[in-house]
C-alpha cells in the first residue's frame, strides 16, 4: 500500500540476477472445455506463475493464451528494439485471434499493466465485438507512462528523448488510447490503484474514460472500481482476492 510494494519491486530489479530479462513471450495455450470463448491475456509473469495470482486473475474457460508482458524485457534504451519486440507480440496476437473467430470463437481480453500496449491495440482493431474485456491497472499512453515509471522511467530516459511527449510521440502506435475508440465489446472491468508508482493513476483514469465512453455508446456493461491508496502490485493482487478473474467467465 501507498507504494511501498512497488518500491521494493523496483528495488530488487536492481540487480542483474532478478530483472528477467529473457522472458519467453511466446504464448502458453491451455484448453480447458469445449467452451466457443477464446481468453487472450497480456499478463506480467508472475501473474501467470504464482498460483494464488494466476487463480484469481486468468479465466480457465475455453481457450486460455497467456502472453508474458515483463516491462523491463519489453522497454529498452533502443526505441527499435522496444517497437519491434511490442509489434512481435501484437502480430502473432492478431493472428491467433482471427483464427479464432474463424473458428466461430468469441474474443475475451485480460490485461495488465504494460499488456494495455498490445490488447487495447488488438481490440480495436479485430473486425468483430469483443465479449470481456479485464483491464487491470493499464495506462492510455505508453511512453507517458514509462517514462513517469519509478521501474521503466530510468529506460526511458536513455532513448535520446528529451521530454515524455517525446517519447509518447516514438512509441504512440502502442498507446491504448489511439485505440480505445475502436473497441466494442459486451462488458468492460477496469480496476486501479490510486497510488500507482509503475503506472501512474492519471494515466489509467484516462484510459477508463475512453472506456466507459464506448460502453455508453454501445449500451455495454462497464464496471469500475479505484483500490484508494493501492499501488500497482497491490492493486494486482486486490484485484486477485476479489475473484475477478472469474467474475468475467461467468459473463
Amino acid at each position: 500500500m501507498l507504494g511501498l510494494a512497488d518500491r521494493l519491486y523496483t528495488f530488487t530489479k536492481r540487480f542483474k540476477s532478478l530483472r528477467e530479462l529473457d522472458v519467453d513471450w511466446r504464448p502458453e495455450v491451455t484448453h480447458y472445455n469445449g467452451s466457443n470463448n477464446s481468453w487472450f491475456c497480456f499478463v506480467p509473469r508472475n501473474v501467470a506463475r504464482l498460483p494464488m495470482l494466476r487463480k484469481g486473475l486468468i479465466p480457465s474457460e475455453g481457450e486460455v493464451t497467456i502472453y508474458k508482458m515483463y516491462s523491463l524485457g519489453l522497454i529498452k534504451p533502443n526505441l527499435q528494439q522496444t517497437r519491434e519486440g511490442l509489434q512481435d507480440i501484437y502480430e502473432d496476437a492478431m493472428e491467433r485471434m482471427n483464427d479464432a473467430l474463424q473458428q466461430g470463437h468469441t474474443i475475451n481480453i485480460l490485461s495488465i499493466s504494460l499488456g494495455h500496449a498490445i490488447a487495447i491495440k488488438a481490440a480495436g482493431s479485430i473486425d468483430a465485438k469483443v465479449g470481456t474485456i479485464l483491464s487491470l491497472v493499464g495506462s492510455g499512453h505508453l511512453g507517458l507512462a514509462a517514462w513517469d515509471s519509478i521501474l521503466t522511467g530510468e529506460v526511458a530516459r536513455q532513448s535520446g528523448c528529451n521530454s515524455a511527449l517525446e517519447y509518447e510521440k516514438e512509441l504512440s502506435a502502442f498507446s491504448a488510447i489511439n485505440y480505445a475508440s475502436g473497441v466494442v465489446a459486451d462488458n468492460i472491468l477496469v480496476r486501479l490503484g490510486t497510488r500507482d508508482l509503475l503506472v501512474p493513476f492519471k494515466y489509467g483514469q484516462e484510459l477508463a474514460r475512453s472506456l466507459q465512453q464506448r460502453c455508453e455508446q454501445h449500451d455495454s456493461e462497464f464496471n469500475y472500481r479505484e483500490y484508494n491508496g493501492a499501488d500497482h502490485s497491490t492493486a494486482i493482487f486486490l484485484s486477485a482476492i476479489s475473484g475477478v478473474g472469474r467474475r468475467c467467465e461467468r459473463f
